[in-house]
């Protein structure tokens, strides 16, 4: 006799992800991707692009927050706006410049993203990491023309 509990990992991956998209967070989606390898490598890549679609591109402001390389290169490969900005006015390159993450500052760079975006205090990717005293991201912006000058919002 057969056991009458059905594996999620016998489904076809349409079906997985198909129930994926019923799921109401991607807090629920990242839960279930992380409940087993098969199901990560089948849904991880799902997660990124509902987050894209969905959620406002942050989770490339949180791989630019906490230095986080391969998946800022994940959510490029699916798409993900460079130069967007969360609610504060920050880019991803002024996040990953004011946190030291020179991978992906290098990275973010490379991809487009604009270097002299400006937050709500008009400070500047350059600015704001070598106000921090980031020593190797400051040496990448202004190799790649980033402007020297700073210009806060009152001239």
């Amino acid at each position: 006799m057969k056991d009458p509990k059905m594996s999620l990992l016998i489904l076809p991956i349409e079906l997985l992800r198909l129930i994926a998209t019923f799921l109401k967070t991607e807090k629920d989606l990242n839960s279930l991707c992380q409940t087993n390898t098969w199901l990560y490598s089948v849904l991880n890549r799902f997660l990124y692009q509902q987050n894209i679609r969905i959620s406002g591109e942050s989770a490339l402001i949180w791989a630019a927050k906490f230095g986080k390389v391969v998946t800022a290169q994940i959510l490029i490969q699916e798409g993900v706006n460079v130069g967007m900005h969360d609610t504060n006015g920050m880019s991803p390159l002024l996040y990953a410049a004011a946190y030291g993450h020179l991978a992906v500052a290098e990275l973010l760079v490379q991809e487009g993203a604009e270097l002299e975006s400006k937050n709500w205090q008009s400070q500047t990717p350059l600015s704001s990491s070598a106000a921090h005293g980031h020593e190797a991201v400051v040496k990448l912006l202004l190799e790649k023309g980033a402007n020297p000058v700073y210009k806060n919002r009152h001239g």
